[in-house]
C-alpha cells in the first residue's frame, strides 16, 4: 500500500497521519512518500514508531521514502530503528530542510 503525504507533520496533523496508517494494518508493505513534507517534529516520529511496531506485528514493513531532513535528524538523535530512504537534498520540496549531522 502506498501513501503520499503533503504538508508538515506536527502535533496538529499527527492524528491524521496516525489514522491513515491505521487503515494500512492489513497491508504486507506500507510505503509512505514524504517528498511533499517540509517538516516533521517529534509527534511525527511517535506516529511512525507506533505504526512501524503495529504493522511489524503482522509481519509487514513500514518504509518511509524521501523523508525531510528534520525527520532524519530526530531519528538519528533518538536512535529509533525506522526504515528511512535517503533524505532529500537540502532545500528540495516544501519548506526548508535542516542540515543533517554526519555523526
Amino acid at each position: 500500500m502506498a501513501i503520499t503525504v503533503v504538508g508538515d507533520i506536527d502535533l496538529t496533523t499527527a492524528p491524521l497521519m496516525r489514522g491513515a496508517l491505521a487503515r494500512c494494518l492489513s497491508a504486507r508493505t506500507v510505503d509512505v512518500d514524504l517528498s511533499g513534507v517540509g517538516f516533521c517534529d517529534v509527534s511525527a516520529l511517535n506516529v511512525f514508531v507506533a505504526a512501524a511496531e503495529a504493522i511489524g506485528r503482522t509481519g509487514a514493513v513500514l518504509r518511509l521514502h524521501r523523508p525531510p531532513n528534520s525527520l532524519v535528524r530526530v531519528v538519528r538523535i533518538t536512535g529509533c530503528a525506522l526504515h528511512l530512504s535517503s533524505p532529500r537534498p537540502a532545500g528540495e520540496g516544501r519548506g526548508e530542510a535542516l542540515p543533517v549531522d554526519a555523526g
